[in-house]
């Protein structure tokens, strides 16, 4: 694997995995939409079927970008462990943070243009992931929950520079929006976090690109998530 994509692909996962150091509770927008008692009452990472990521606990479908690489459980674990050293270092307490925070969240989709490890491309990447908020009372929407994680990324060994939060709707939800941009070598690099609280979790979409080409494509994929009504 190249030293852009070794540094890009941890470095998304972790981002949305220390977010979580603060305190969080309450729901977003029309969360209350996609509450019914008949959904599942535990979560898990869902499915994909054919090129369709679908999740009953937040009645969730969405379709992948065709022809990108799913990654398994043993990729997705490898990059949290890169990710946390790059954003860390010897912070213990940092570190205990991040820790707790990646025992309350959920990978429940981590998809890349191209396969892990193809050499000389900056590898646009999707993540889809859910961190259990329900025990903390200080975050009450997906805005709030954003801020935190960019006190979080300000502190990191990463210089990031960030856009204003701002709101969007998928599928008639209300989600924050989070845009900040970093530089590998001499590539910048662009990420977008959507986030709002449903159910008991923070429900997160990252989309990470370089090119207006993957943003088209990331578009897309966002703009086809249904929420069961």
């Amino acid at each position: 694997m190249n030293k852009i994509n070794r540094v890009i692909l941890p470095i998304i996962t972790v981002m949305l995995l220390v977010i979580s150091t603060g305190c969080f509770s309450g729901t977003a927008g029309k969360s209350s939409a996609v509450n019914k008692p008949s959904k599942p009452q535990v979560l898990d990472t869902g499915k994909i079927e054919g090129s369709v990521y679908k999740n009953d606990y937040f009645g969730l479908t969405m379709n992948i970008p065709e022809n990108w690489s799913i990654q398994n459980d043993e990729a997705k674990n490898e990059m949290k462990k890169t990710g946390e050293k790059l954003l860390t270092d010897s912070d213990e307490a940092k570190k205990a943070g991040v820790e707790r925070s990646i025992e309350r969240t959920v990978n429940l989709l981590s998809a890349s243009k191209y396969p892990l490890g193809t050499p000389n491309k900056v590898n646009a990447n999707m993540l889809v992931m859910a961190e259990k908020v329900s025990a903390f009372p200080g975050i009450k929407t997906g805005k709030d929950y954003l801020l935190n994680a960019k006190k979080m990324l300000e502190s990191s060994r990463v210089k990031f520079t960030f856009k204003d939060i701002t709101s969007e709707k998928i599928d008639g939800l209300d989600f924050s929006v989070l845009e900040c941009i970093f530089k590998v070598q001499d590539k910048q690099i662009t990420q977008k976090y959507y986030a709002a609280v449903i159910r008991d979790y923070a429900l997160v979409f990252n989309m990470t690109y370089v090119s207006s080409e993957d943003l088209a494509t990331l578009n897309k994929a966002i703009s086809t998530v249904k929420f069961e009504k």
